[in-house]
């Protein structure tokens, strides 16, 4: 089970909810990171990910992107 998990979502994203819910279903612990709410925080996902797609997820330094979690 993943240690440290970093979701970069937007609000308004299906895809960022079902994400979101599958964590707190399986109970692991995530720090959210809602893009509309911090530049700085878009940017990041864009650095990480290549793209300007949501979710982006960071699971113990692994960059997955997307509800099925293609690894960059």
């Amino acid at each position: 089970m993943p240690q440290n998990v970093i979701l970069y979502t937007r609000r308004d994203s299906p895809r960022s909810d079902e994400v979101r819910k599958r964590y707190s279903k399986k109970n692991v612990l995530f720090e959210e990171r809602a893009v509309e709410k911090n530049r700085a925080w878009a940017e990041e996902a864009f650095n990480l990910s290549g793209q300007p797609g949501y979710p982006v997820i960071v699971e113990d330094g692994r960059v997955l992107v997307g509800v099925d979690g293609q690894t960059d």
